[in-house]
């Protein structure tokens, strides 16, 4: 049998540290990247919706922080913020702390709203980065990332 090809991340606040195991390939050759973690990336997209005067709907699925700041700047430049149910959950565990925040909560996009994907891992933003680097898809992917579980009756925002 075959060792599977594995792509191992490393998803923090700031950033997410890639490396793809190849069997057969000493460790010091094997690709390495450092990329900006999924939430900084959605925090760039909600930074410049806030811009454009943008009303922006958060859908997806729970994901770590570290894009919270630009939903509350978002809000305090007067736009609104709705999101899907499961995304909410990135914002806060507990639906009503996030509507106390003034983030609408609706299991569809409103109308005149730009739909912002929420996802700690996107299989098809890594098919199309490995293909540029010349990589396949891997066998397996395993994954670590801070700032999850679910715990709605927590007091922190």
């Amino acid at each position: 049998m075959k060792s599977p090809t594995v792509l191992c991340l490393d998803i923090g606040s700031g950033t997410q540290d890639v490396l793809y195991h190849i069997p057969g390939i000493e460790p010091e050759n094997r690709p390495k990247f450092v990329l900006p973690a999924p939430a900084r990336m959605v925090a760039r997209r909600l930074a410049a919706l806030t811009a454009a005067g943008s009303a922006v709907y958060l859908h997806g699925s729970n994901m770590g922080g570290g894009f919270f700041g630009a939903v509350k700047k978002h809000l305090a430049a007067g736009l609104s913020v709705c999101a899907h149910p499961e995304a909410a959950a990135a914002i806060h565990d507990n639906p009503a702390r996030v509507q106390m925040l003034g983030v609408e909560i609706s299991g569809s996009c409103p109308g005149g709203y730009v739909p912002v994907h929420l996802s700690d891992y996107d299989a098809a933003f890594w098919q199309g980065f490995l293909g540029m680097a010349g990589l396949e898809m891997p066998d397996t992917v395993v994954a670590a990332a801070q700032d999850h579980g679910f715990f709605p009756d927590s007091s922190t925002i």
